[in-house]
């Protein structure tokens, strides 16, 4: 047992390196186990994917499926919302929107950021290798969140043991076969990490408060990728009110500025953009149910149109909106919904006393609070197995600091802790077998 206390204490990354591949290999394992029983009963299964590459190759004339297994295995990666990021993928790189591709509910799916991020290097391989490259540049995208995870919980945790444990929890953590494919949470995962490590760096190192700004563009890049990151600029209403409280005015003004910055970049690309994008060269239903409205600013003139582009496809494709999901066909994906709320909302409650930067966790708890609000009001609830994971840092803390505190921790705590790990490792399971049959939920 000690030899293994000092090969984790010695070697942290190198475990947690194994771990993270061990976790994309068991993936692999159960796409094995699938496509030998698909070789079997191939008429039960669905085969959506496939035709998704069809329709390319008929359109595009591009040829991105080939026979080996790898291959075959991100075709089958390419399950629900993963079928608009490969059709802005493709669209991205030949530049061609005179086809169904091009169609106003895949607009949402990051066409200008994430998928123009995934296609820049395809311009450099042939059409069979594009699966494969965007498929290991996603991986090194959530390699990338495991090394900054484990830098933040490094700044939470004295003990090394308590920090490879957090991070392992991390990689295992119940998104699972969601961060194997093409979601653009991804993206947005590793901008806020980041910019919470570089806003830790700015306000603990001494006169390195310069650090502090990096924060923009990172939660920026968060939300312009995937809009409901939005909630992430709490940070800067808890700072701008820890500042006040301090009496910091320069490092309050910061925050107002930079919170101002971030606010005004996203409402222009929310309400802006999309009128200039869409509206003079497409036929999309936006353009024509929404009216326009034109603000000006002296002898500038801006056209907006209400509701917003990203709410009203939300709406209009997938049944988002108050209270909409309130019903009782639904009533399972809520209890799919539980278990992370729970543990979410312990998180939130509870008193953390073994961290080094408590002040980091209560700004997160903020933002978890928001993510629950939202979630619950306004959105399919069994997203947030999969989106919480920018409040990843809290919800684990919770879980880390219960399990090593063992009986100390109040029973209740422990019991919420453990069942959540039990689901845990077997929705991993269940759920890379349902997302990679095509089969709900997602």
């Amino acid at each position: 047992m000690l030899n293994l206390k000092s090969v984790i204490t010695r070697h942290s990354l190198l475990v947690i390196t194994l771990v993270f591949l061990i976790s994309k290999l068991s993936q692999f394992l159960i796409f094995c186990s699938i496509y030998k029983l698909r070789n079997q009963y191939d008429s039960i299964f669905d085969k959506s994917n496939d035709l998704l590459y069809f329709e390319i190759k008929k359109l595009t004339g591009l040829q991105l499926t080939t026979n080996t297994l790898l291959n075959k295995y991100i075709v089958f990666l390419s399950s629900w919302d993963t079928h608009h990021y490969i059709k802005n993928i493709v669209m991205c790189v030949t530049g061609n929107t005179n086809n169904k591709f091009y169609s106003e509910n895949s607009m949402v799916f990051s066409p200008f950021i994430w998928c123009k991020f995934l296609a820049y290097p395809l311009a450099l391989v042939p059409p069979s290798y594009w699966l494969s490259t965007i498929f290991f540049i996603n991986n090194i995208v959530c390699y990338m969140q495991v090394v900054v995870f484990y830098l933040l919980a490094s700044m939470c945790f004295d003990n090394i043991l308590r920090v490879v444990a957090a991070t392992i929890l991390f990689v295992l953590n119940i998104s699972g076969i969601f961060q194997s494919t093409f979601y653009a949470e991804n993206l947005s995962v590793l901008c806020v990490f980041t910019g919470l490590y570089v806003r830790h760096l700015g306000l603990t190192k001494h006169k390195s408060f310069a650090w502090y700004f990096l924060t923009l563009p990172l939660f920026a890049l968060s939300v312009l990728n995937r809009p409901n990151c939005v909630i992430i600029g709490l940070i800067y209403v808890y700072d701008l009110a820890r500042f006040v409280g301090d009496f910091q005015a320069l490092k309050a003004f910061v925050v107002i500025f930079l919170g101002s910055i971030m606010g005004l970049v996203v409402l222009m690309f929310l309400l802006v953009s999309p009128n200039k994008l869409f509206c003079d060269s497409s036929d999309f239903s936006w353009c024509t149910d929404t009216i326009s409205h034109t603000i000006r600013f002296g002898n500038m003139a801006i056209d907006i149109r209400l509701p917003i582009f990203y709410s009203y496809i939300q709406s209009r494709y997938w049944n988002v909106g108050l209270f909409n999901y309130y019903k009782m066909n639904n009533i399972p994906n809520f209890l799919l919904a539980l278990p992370q709320s729970v543990l979410i909302t312990a998180a939130i409650l509870y008193r953390y006393t073994a961290f080094k930067d408590t002040q980091f966790l209560l700004a997160l708890k903020s933002v978890a609070t928001a993510l629950l609000i939202v979630v619950f009001l306004a959105a399919h609830v069994q997203i947030i197995n999969r989106i919480s994971n920018i409040v990843a840092p809290l919800w684990i803390s919770y879980i880390i600091e219960v399990l090593f505190r063992g009986k100390k921790s109040s029973k209740l705590n422990r019991r919420i802790v453990y069942c959540y790990l039990v689901f845990n490792l077997v929705y991993l399971i269940v759920q890379t077998y349902l997302f990679l049959c095509f089969l709900p939920p997602a």
